[in-house]
């Protein structure tokens, strides 16, 4: 096997902005399950107790994502980022369904919960 050509800081940077594409599609479906899902469950048996690890669970693997995003890249990629594409790209990902979509996301339990 042949060894793999060392990555560049441009090709770094470039894999940060897919990080973020990504991340916002895990995030965008994250909070539609959570807002599809519930109503769901709740007719389940179980009900809403049965909900509870479940959102937990979506819940901070959401955080994490989040955070993963708010981070940012390594900073030895600092100058070879397109800060402006990024900042578009997130800025999609947060408005995206603009600040009462994404709370509603979460069950309606309000900005603190996020």
């Amino acid at each position: 096997m042949g060894e793999m050509a060392p990555r560049t800081e441009s090709q770094g940077a470039d894999e940060w902005l897919l990080t973020i594409q990504e991340g916002c599609d895990r995030l965008r479906s994250m909070v539609e399950a959570l807002s599809v899902r519930g109503g769901d469950w709740l007719e389940a048996e179980g009900g809403a107790a049965a909900l509870i690890p479940w959102q937990d669970d979506t819940m901070q693997s959401t955080v994490d994502a989040i955070w993963e995003l708010e981070e940012g890249p390594a900073p030895r990629l600092d100058e070879f980022v397109d800060w402006r594409q990024a900042e578009t790209l997130m800025q999609r990902c947060y408005h995206r369904r603009g600040r009462a979509g994404f709370v509603q996301g979460f069950g309606g339990m309000g900005a603190d919960a996020i």
